[in-house]
């Protein structure tokens, strides 16, 4: 059975801790996109934790990528077979954040019904927390959900 508050515990201290570590390191740090998920098929949740220096990084260089593929998808193909080219403004790869913590989470069945308003909490925590410290004005905190990796989302603009 579910069990709510262990889930809350073990994520709010993968929170706290990510964010504790990552200030001990880096005072200065400047957080712009925070990516919390949950898997429950594997009972494993984590945290990327992204600046918007390597942000931008990634994005420059995940375009570069994009566009190369584009042209030879345009060369193979033709303009009216290869979609738009449609780059990239910001990294939601988490494989390429700044920083990243994962847990083993001992608190729920593999089911997303109680897991998603859960998951709302967390982020909605982790939004509020991230707002007290240094955070760029696009700050964006995003969460999983059963629909999509990216479901839930929290900006300064809502």
């Amino acid at each position: 059975m579910f069990n709510l508050n262990l889930y809350i515990s073990e994520m709010n201290n993968l929170v706290d801790n990510s964010i504790d570590e990552l200030l001990r390191k880096n005072a200065n740090f400047q957080f712009y996109t925070i990516y919390i998920w949950t898997e429950p098929d594997a009972c494993e949740s984590g945290i990327y934790i992204d600046d918007f220096l390597n942000c931008q990084k990634e994005v420059e260089r995940l375009n570069k990528v994009t566009k190369k593929r584009h042209i030879k998808l345009v060369d193979t193909i033709g303009h009216n077979g290869a979609r738009p080219l449609k780059l990239r403004n910001r990294n939601y790869n988490g494989n390429y954040f700044f920083y990243a913590n994962f847990i083993d989470n001992l608190s729920f069945p593999k089911d997303w019904e109680y897991l998603s308003p859960a998951i709302k909490t967390i982020g909605l925590y982790t939004f509020e927390k991230v707002k007290q410290y240094n955070h760029h004005a696009n700050l964006e905190v995003i969460a999983n959900g059963k629909n999509d990796w990216h479901e839930f989302a929290w900006t300064l603009e809502t």
